[in-house]
This record gives C-alpha cells, sequence and structure tokens, in this order.
C-alpha cells in the first residue's frame, strides 16, 4: 500500500489507507465518496448494495467502508464504480455521471456550497468552481483564463488522464446545472482536445482546455 505520507499536501495527514486498492496519488474527499452513495440509495434500484454486488471483492470493500467527510480517499476506483452503477441503472457509465453530477449539483445548491452557490451571476459562479475543485481534490487545478459576457474560457492542469472522462463528464455537468440555478439559459461546456501535462508516479497526466458558455 502506498504510503500517504509521501504526499505533497499540507492535510497529507488527513489521507486514510482504506483497502489495498487505494494506492494512487489521486484522492477525493470522502464528502464526495458520501455524495456517491447517498446517489445510489436515491436513484439506484437496490442502493449501494446492487452496485457492490458488480465489483471486485477489493473494490467492494473500498465502496462500503465508513468515509469521513474530511479525509482524502484515492479516486481511481470511480472507474469501476461507474462502470458497475451504469450496469445497475442500465445505461452506460456516461449517462450513470451525468445523472450524477446534475444530482449532486442540485443538492449541492441546497446544502453544503449553498452560500457559495449562491451567486448573483453565471460569471461569479464559474470563478467559485476552481474552488471547490481545490476544496475536494488533491491534485489538478481548475482555472479562468478569459471572461466574456456570457462566456468563460478555463483550463484544467495536472489531470491523470485514466480520470479524464469522468472529470470531464462530472464537471460539465454539475457546472451546467448550477449555471442554470444562477440564471443562465442553455449553458453549455465544450470540451478541447487533452494535451499531455506530464506524469505523476508513472500515471499521464493531461491539460484540459474548456469554454462554457450561454445565453
Amino acid at each position: 500500500m502506498a504510503d500517504r505520507a509521501t504526499l505533497p499536501r499540507s492535510d497529507r495527514a488527513n489521507t486514510v489507507p482504506s483497502t489495498e486498492v487505494a494506492e494512487s496519488p489521486f484522492h477525493a474527499k470522502g464528502m464526495l465518496w458520501m455524495g456517491i452513495r447517498a446517489f445510489m440509495e436515491a436513484k439506484i434500484p437496490g442502493g449501494v448494495a446492487a452496485v457492490s454486488a458488480e465489483l471486485s471483492p477489493r473494490i467492494r470493500e473500498f465502496l462500503t467502508q465508513m468515509f469521513l467527510p474530511t479525509a482524502f480517499y484515492d479516486l481511481m476506483p470511480i472507474l469501476s464504480i461507474a462502470q458497475a452503477a451504469g450496469t445497475v441503472l442500465k445505461v452506460d457509465k456516461l449517462e450513470y455521471v451525468k445523472r450524477s453530477a446534475v444530482w449532486h449539483a442540485e443538492q449541492d445548491m441546497t446544502g453544503v456550497y449553498k452560500a457559495m452557490l449562491a451567486m448573483d451571476s453565471p460569471i461569479a459562479v464559474c470563478r467559485r468552481f476552481g474552488s471547490i475543485h481545490q476544496q475536494i481534490y488533491d491534485f489538478g487545478k481548475a482555472q479562468i483564463v478569459r471572461e466574456d459576457t456570457n462566456r468563460v474560457d478555463s483550463l484544467a492542469t495536472g489531470i491523470p488522464e485514466p480520470l479524464a472522462w469522468w472529470w470531464k463528464r462530472a464537471s460539465e455537468h454539475y457546472v451546467c446545472t448550477v449555471l442554470r440555478g444562477a440564471g443562465a439559459k442553455s449553458p453549455r461546456t465544450v470540451w478541447q482536445a487533452n494535451q499531455p501535462d506530464g506524469s505523476r508516479e508513472g500515471v499521464p497526466l493531461v491539460r484540459i482546455p474548456s469554454y462554457s458558455a450561454w445565453a
């Protein structure tokens, strides 16, 4: 098992080594995993138990452990878990991630991020996304590089390539849901091609340019 003390984070002591599956250097706070399980219980027939039945024993143990909201846990298991959740829902993994992201955004707008997301303009909402990313993940950075009246251009760096499809899908539908809540009409996020961005512990990283626009 990887030594969590090697993580270059000031709060690395709060990173929890959960099971043998938790070996990657890319983590998310337990609040994200708690939300993933809450979505399963609320929206997937059979809940966590049904999804767990589709998983390998090690990842099943990971998903069913007790998560602490502010501790960090490996994010790589989401790849297998998204596939399993889609199987139970009878949709592909992309549709599962979309449904989960929309649900999470709706919950956050009335819960943990209510004050942060209750902005008076879509631009202000976009400016907050980088802060939310830094609060949840211990890797990468999301920032705005250009602003217009009805559009922001953004750049994410240091995203692990195996997780890029999940991160983009979840971010797109989370942000667009919050933008609609802030009054944006027909919001959309357009992703440009991933670009190499080095590697971390043998895992390739990518830069992801994008823009979000609305009417």
